[in-house]
Order: structure tokens, then sequence, then C-alpha cells
């Protein structure tokens, strides 16, 4: 038996899939894992928080997983799954304008009310109740001081970052729970070491786990949700064994937001700039975003030249006011825009979520290894941005961006000939 008196525990599980993503490949994701996931969740009667953000709703809600967005809507309602704040579709924040960043959380937290909240107000007019978000999830937990600033506008409680973004004077121990001076919004640091043993475990046996969390006082473990039954083909019953091994041993599992309750929390100054891919090394030397940016790499170089010149150059045409009367529309359900009359704000609206869809990570994380991985979401990115340029009518951004995705596209194949 392990000592774990008065230990807690916290599960923050992101599952995400980019807006690119082919049919097949989500159908099989949804088989071996988000099924059988919400089934553990929902039978072992664990209190987890989840990341679920719309690039993946909208495609479960595309391919007729709709009972599975039910039964999730009923864990939510039971206060048995705890729903976050995140960006729609999955962009670095410490890497994008604050005006695109708002974009993606607001947009965010209406598919979260549109697909779990309650719909109409109290006089019938047209509304989306939105369900009580008190944290935040950035992806790749990409975070710096800018981003912290949005999300403490934003009003949020807490906001989950990386050990590697609590300053290295606060001592050994790098998890926890933070207070910034100047800011309301509470930094939630997740257990490094015990959240990448369990990413990496490929068998059952967890008494390593239960030693590493048994000697913290408390930690919050946050890893891809993925990792239980398509990265791990046996994930989902090392989770089903870790959540029986955890109750036998009287560890209180809760959410992360409870868990931030328990108010044990520390005084910091600020946080450093990081993801939850970068090693102290990284943030030692300055390579802040090791799996995202790569400058001497000449796909991923290109890939950040034609994504920086594009949002330097946007602007909206869509404003709030325009929006009065659409509360009810899934703005990103294309036929769902067709019912807006309107034909230039109907345009607006789409063009607006084709450039938010453009900036999802993956298209980053997959060129910064060599050879390149995944190169079908490389050439969705690509094409992706291809239309989106085509469609602002920029001519400056045209003669920039066209002969740069051609070179993309051109280079990405010389790769995979290569590994032939």
């Amino acid at each position: 038996m392990y000592n774990f008196a008065v230990r807690r525990l916290a599960f923050l599980l992101h599952i995400y899939q980019p807006p690119t993503q082919h049919e097949d490949v989500l159908k099989n994701i949804a088989t071996s894992c988000y099924i059988p996931l919400l089934r553990t969740i929902k039978n072992k009667r664990i209190p987890i928080t989840l990341n679920i953000p719309l690039s993946l709703l909208e495609q479960m809600d595309r391919y007729g997983y709709k009972e599975w967005l039910a039964d999730l809507k009923t864990l939510v309602e039971a206060e048995k799954v705890e729903l976050v704040g995140s960006g729609a579709y999955h962009p670095l924040f410490s890497k994008i304008p604050t005006d695109f960043a708002e974009k993606q959380i607001i947009l965010n937290e209406y598919a979260l009310g549109y697909y779990f909240g309650k719909r109409g107000g109290f006089d019938g007019d047209p509304s989306i109740m939105i369900p009580n978000l008190e944290g935040f999830f950035s992806p790749e937990l990409a975070v710096s001081m800018d981003v912290l600033k949005i999300i403490d506008d934003l009003g949020y409680v807490w906001m989950l970052v990386d050990e590697t973004s609590i300053p290295k004077d606060v001592g050994n121990k790098r998890h926890g729970v933070f207070e910034v001076e100047g800011f309301k919004t509470r930094v939630v640091a997740r257990n490094k070491k015990l959240s990448e043993l369990i990413a990496n475990k490929r068998d059952l046996e967890v008494r390593g786990i239960l030693q590493s969390a048994s000697s913290a006082k408390s930690s919050v473990v946050s890893i891809n949700g993925e990792i239980f039954g398509h990265h791990n083909e046996r994930g989902i019953l090392l989770l089903e064994t870790l959540f029986d091994a955890l109750k036998k041993e009287r560890v209180e599992v809760v959410t992360v937001s409870e868990y931030v309750k328990t108010k044990d929390e520390r005084q910091i100054q600020g946080i450093v700039e990081s993801t939850w891919n970068t090693s102290q090394e990284n943030t030692d030397s300055g390579n802040l975003y090791p799996r995202w940016v790569a400058p001497k790499n000449k796909i991923n170089k290109l890939q950040w030249e034609v994504m920086d010149k594009l949002l330097s150059l946007y602007k909206s045409e869509t404003t709030e006011t325009s929006l009065i009367g659409l509360e009810e529309i899934p703005v990103w359900d294309i036929k769902e825009l067709e019912k807006i009359e309107d034909q230039k704000l109907r345009e607006s609206m789409e063009l607006d979520l084709l450039v938010l869809k453009s900036m999802h990570s993956c298209q980053f994380y997959q060129t910064s290894y060599e050879p390149v991985h995944s190169p079908g979401i490389i050439f969705g990115a690509t094409a992706l941005l291809a239309t989106v340029v085509s469609k602002m009518g920029n001519a400056a951004l045209d003669k920039y961006a066209k002969p740069r995705l051609d070179e993309i596209n051109e280079l990405v194949e010389a790769s995979l000939e290569s590994q032939n």
C-alpha cells in the first residue's frame, strides 16, 4: 500500500483532430479511442476534465457520432465531465495575434454551448447557454504572459501550463497551483514526469505510476486522450487498470477545478513562454517550440512565412452587430451558413472560418521532422491556405503565398520520394 493520505489527482485529457483530417482516419480513432474512452469514464465513475475543441466536435457530428455527443452531454450535465475553454481550431496562441486568439476562443465557447449547453432564452429569443467554463487549455500548452493576459481578460479561473512555464527559482517542485502577480487567473502546472510516465506506458503494470504519484502531495496529469486506444492499443485497459488501482489506494480523483479549490498555491511574478513539448534545456537555449518552429527546416520555414503574411493582411468584415439573430446557427457548418440571406455577411463568415481553420498546429508539427510525418495533413493544410488566399483576393498576398505553397508541396513530395 502507498501512503496517499489526503492526496488528490486530477486528469485533464485533451482530444483533438485537425480540421483537414481524413474521414476514414477520424472514424478509426473514434472506434479505437473516443468511444471506449467515454465508456470508461462513464463506467468507472471517475470525474475527468476534458478538452475537446470544435475541430473535433464538428467532425464527430459530421460523421454520424450523434450518440457519442449525446452521451458526453449527459456526463457534462451530471458533472462527471468538466469541460474547459480552448481554441476552436487548435492554434499556437503564443504565435498568433491577440484578435485571432480571441476569435478562436469565443468560437470554441459558442461550440461548447451549442453541443453541451442549452438553447433558447427566457423569452424564447434565440440564444446559447454556455456551460460553466472555469479552466482553459491552450493548444500544445503554448503559453506566454500575453496569452495569460488574454485568458485573464476573458475571466477564466485557471489556465493549464507545463512545468517549464514556471520559473526555476520556485524550487524543485514546479507543478501545482500558482498565483501570478497582477492576474486573477490562476496558473496550474501539470506534473510533467507523471504525465509523461503515463503517456509512454505500454504495459499494464501501474506500480511505477502509483509510486510517482505518491511522491507528490497532489498533481494534475495532462496528456493527449488519443494515448488510450489509438497511440497505444492497450491504452483503454491501462486507463481502467489505473483507475481501479487509484480507487483501491483511496486516491481522491477530482476535476482540475476541484483541485484548484484546495488553495495550495504559491506566488510567482510571471510565467515562462513554453509548450508541453519544451524541456528545460530547450528553454535555456531559447528553443521554445522544438516541435513546431524549425527555422533550419525549409518546409517549416515556408509554412510560417505564409501564415504570418496571411494574418498580417487579413481583416474580417464580420462584426458582433452583424451576427444579431444568428445566435443558434452552427456557423462551422457550410449548409447552415446558407440560411443567412445576406450574401456579403455569409461570405465573410465563411472566410473567417477558413482562416481560423488554417491556423491549426498539426501542419507545423509534422514538418518539424526530417523526413516529414503525415504528408496528408501537410497537403491538406496547403490546400486550405490556397483557398483562403484565393478568397481573400489580395494581389500582394497571392503573389507572396502561392509560390511558397507550391514549393511546400514540392518539398514534401521530394521528402516522400527519399523515403522510398
